[in-house]
């Protein structure tokens, strides 16, 4: 469609607004003429009648033009653009009756014009703010997510009972049965395979190019943020549970798996009998070179969370959280086998990994942490733990383990934490590991610690609270060091903190904002960066 011709279509929604007035206007000039019997000049009414004709004709020409961009679709719209385009024809019948003087005619035509203007601004509205705009105010709210409060279990879910209700409730004002913008209704599963205008928004397996999830994650302030900052805005979970359906397949028949609390709340990836706590801080490795730029770039594309575990320090935390059920035992070794000595803390949750992959894991000599929760690994694969010579904190919660297993515990020297949640190991064998062994924190979910976890210090108020003494961990720069000086979105100095992998290049930003800004658009700001 021609750019001017799309600007005389979103007139639309200017000019409608004069014909309703002006009809308004015309209709209390003639109930006053029938109470008091004395009508107003006729050159006045004459000008009235025709300006609601004209006015309406132009309303109704430009709202045909705007309904062909497809930003809405369905009956509502047909409904609409009819009864738009009778009311427009009623108004100049109106107008031409008045000027020949048929006077009862012209009144009738009159009250029709009237009467078809009611369903007509009210399918408008419905376009433009959904179906229950009115009576929202007045419909019970709806009932939050429960918080998290006990420990989180496997259940079967469906897209009709998980994922529907999320899509009716986010997205059903614009994207329903009753209005569909962009050309895009998710009200059932054959509008969701059809897309929109600008196709798919849902990749079945593959969350990562899923548009529905790219709109959701967007910042709030984002012109393509979906739901808008003016509506309301799913939780963290809502977006979990959407993330889970697309990575399972995003059937609309097959049930998935979705890991629930008692009492309904999506689980928390959390530790069961404690609060999450930072583990130890791993020791900078001086001798240790910096790890392979290939080898980051391909963990990016597979979408892992990778990050130093501190700063001035070449040891990298993963985690495969986002694509943990298509991480595969062949996944661990061609993206973890280069970097095996770089490796301290491993997050496997969820993954689809098998005690294969363990063989591999056990070549990781700087490995501290490792977390195995809700996999398939067996007593056998734990065994190719046994005398690691670094592995201090493990976390095998819903596994697959024996008793068996824990004779392979008792031999990792630096073990200092376990988590043995809902495994096959019985209280009395966790209490044998026990034994001799006074330091080791053993959490089986039976209670929580009654020690603090953590006890921050006091707190210090002043303007140099920030200052760094030379040489002190916060005053070091980042281990991976950017190539760049200068901020690519703000031109501003970059800070060491806020890098990431980008074509095989460090790229440094001032903040945080920036790099979530880089990231939507890449080649936007890839000239700033120069060669």
């Amino acid at each position: 469609m021609l750019q001017w011709l799309q600007v005389f279509g979103r007139f639309h929604l200017l000019v409608l607004h004069l014909p309703i007035g002006l009809l308004a206007g015309l209709a209390a000039v003639e109930f006053i003429t029938l109470i008091r019997r004395r009508p107003p000049a006729r050159e006045v009414t004459g000008l009235l009648v025709w300006c609601v004709g004209v006015f309406a004709a132009l309303a109704a020409a430009m709202g045909y033009v705007l309904s062909l961009e497809g930003n809405h679709g369905g009956d509502v719209l047909t409904q609409h653009l009819y009864l738009g385009i009778a009311f427009a024809a009623v108004c100049l019948l109106t107008a031409i009756l008045h000027a020949r003087k048929r006077r009862i005619l012209f009144r009738s035509s009159l009250a029709l014009a009237i009467i078809i203007l009611i369903p007509t601004g009210h399918l408008g509205g419905t376009l433009t703010h959904g179906a229950d705009f009115l009576t929202s105010p007045l419909q019970p709210a709806r009932a939050p997510i429960p918080t998290r409060t006990s420990e989180p279990t496997s259940s079967a879910a469906t897209f009709a009972t998980a994922i529907a209700p999320i899509l009716q409730s986010r997205c059903g004002d614009c994207h329903g049965q009753s209005r569909a913008r962009g050309g895009l209704a998710l009200h059932t599963p054959e509008a969701i395979i059809t897309g929109g205008k600008h196709g798919a928004v849902i990749l079945p397996a593959d969350p990562a190019s899923s548009e529905i999830l790219r709109r959701l994650s967007l910042p709030i302030d984002h012109k393509d943020r979906m739901p808008p900052k003016s509506k309301p805005q799913p939780t963290p979970e809502e977006i979990l549970a959407i993330e889970t359906w697309i990575t399972a397949g995003a059937s609309f028949d097959t049930p998935f798996l979705l890991p629930f609390h008692e009492h309904g709340a999506l689980a928390s990836t959390a530790s069961p009998s404690i609060t999450a706590e930072p583990a130890p801080r791993a020791s900078p490795s001086p001798s240790l070179a910096p790890p392979s730029a290939d080898a980051l770039v391909a963990l990016r594309h597979r979408l892992a969370h990778v990050e130093p575990v501190e700063r001035d320090s070449n040891l990298l935390w993963i985690d495969f959280a986002a694509v943990a059920p298509t991480i595969t035992d062949g996944d661990i070794e061609s993206l973890l086998t280069p970097i095996n000595d770089h490796i301290a803390e491993l997050s496997l949750s969820r993954s689809a990994i098998t005690d294969r992959a363990l063989s591999a894991i056990a070549r990781m000599p700087n490995l501290r942490r490792l977390e195995l929760r809700d996999t398939a690994v067996t007593d056998a694969g734990v065994a190719a733990l046994r005398s690691h010579p670094r592995l201090e904190e493990l976390i095998l919660a819903r596994t697959r383990l024996t008793d068996a297993a824990v004779e392979h515990f008792r031999d990792i020297p630096s073990l200092a934490r376990i988590n043995l949640w809902r495994t096959g190991i019985t209280p009395e064998a966790a209490n044998g590991l026990r034994s001799g062994r006074d330091s080791l924190i053993i959490e089986t979910g039976d209670r929580p610690d009654d020690a603090p976890v953590q006890v921050e210090g006091p707190i210090t108020l002043g303007g140099d609270a920030h200052a760094a003494a030379p040489g002190s961990d916060t005053a070091a720069a980042s281990t991976l060091k950017p190539f760049n000086t200068l901020c690519p979105v703000a031109g501003k100095p970059v800070d060491p903190d806020f890098v990431i992998i980008h074509r095989g290049r460090i790229i440094g930003f001032c903040c945080r904002h920036c790099a979530e800004q880089f990231w939507i658009d890449p080649a936007k700001f890839e000239p700033n960066l120069g060669t």
